[in-house]
């Protein structure tokens, strides 16, 4: 076989296809082919929610000509997206701020925490332990002490992702060991404290925006805690460098709103209403 005649048949061959259509027998073989619909393909649809879903969403619109995919709204991104990444932005900006700024500013934050009204008629304080990369709130526990006030910090349940705060004196500030991901945590004979005694929580986060809207580590540890009904009259602070308050904070319908976020440079609130 010479080469142009084995290309011709290589062609023939790409060219055929399986014939498509329903099997006929011999009896219904004179019977017209019924017009066949097009097979329907997935569509994929996002949930949509009040504060929690897509901004794009792809669905499949059928016309004469056929099935089209027609892309609806904006860029492909989910509140969840958002929030991974800014959690790895501000990441970045923490990892790069130097040791020694940290200590500055962080007792800068905690001096403005304590001017508020709210920090000055607090009897019980509670307070995070912080991680490195946080506002260390050291300076303000040693000033509640000072004014005689009651301090608690947060226990940890990792197994039910859960809070409780404990009281935490001088003493047992010194006590307080690094357990899990680099957690302090109070002695394990610290006395609980009742949420209803308390006046003020102090938050962490990873950003905060203007209208008291927290971006969290992704856990949700203290989403549900601030959410529980006891602490409805403590005033909730949420305390951060001044370069973590941004414009917008994305959210989801479980996070809850800060009263004030306070900063090394400036209070803002009442956020809450």
């Amino acid at each position: 076989m010479g080469r142009q005649a084995a290309l011709a048949c290589v062609a023939g061959r790409r060219r055929r296809r399986p014939v498509r259509g329903p099997v006929r027998s011999a009896a219904s073989a004179s019977e017209p082919l019924r017009a066949r619909r097009p097979r329907s393909r997935s569509v994929v649809f996002a949930p949509l929610g009040k504060n929690r879903g897509t901004v794009h969403q792809r669905r499949s619109v059928f016309r004469r000509e056929g099935w089209e995919t027609r892309w609806v709204v904006g860029a492909a991104t989910t509140v969840c997206e958002e929030k991974r990444k800014l959690r790895r932005r501000m990441r970045e900006l923490l990892e790069a701020t130097p040791p020694q700024e940290r200590v500055q500013r962080s007792q800068a934050a905690c001096d403005a925490v304590a001017s508020t009204k709210a920090f000055e008629e607090a009897v019980v304080v509670m307070l995070y332990l912080s991680l490195p990369d946080e506002v260390d709130t050291t300076p303000l526990a040693l000033r509640a002490y000072q004014l005689g006030k009651t301090v608690c910090a947060p226990r940890v349940d990792w197994e039910r992702k859960r809070l409780t705060p404990v009281e935490l004196s001088a003493f047992d500030l010194a006590r307080c060991q690094v357990r899990r991901f680099g957690v302090r945590e109070p002695a394990e004979d610290a006395r609980p404290v009742p949420l209803s005694e308390i006046d003020l929580v102090l938050t962490p986060g990873l950003a905060f925006d203007e209208q008291g809207w927290r971006l969290g580590r992704g856990e949700g540890f203290y989403d549900r805690f601030l959410a529980r009904p006891e602490l409805a009259r403590a005033d909730v602070f949420g305390l951060c460098f001044d370069f973590q308050l941004i414009p917008l904070v994305p959210r989801s319908d479980h996070d809850v709103q800060m009263d004030v976020v306070t900063t090394d440079r400036r209070v803002v609130g009442p956020c809450r209403r």
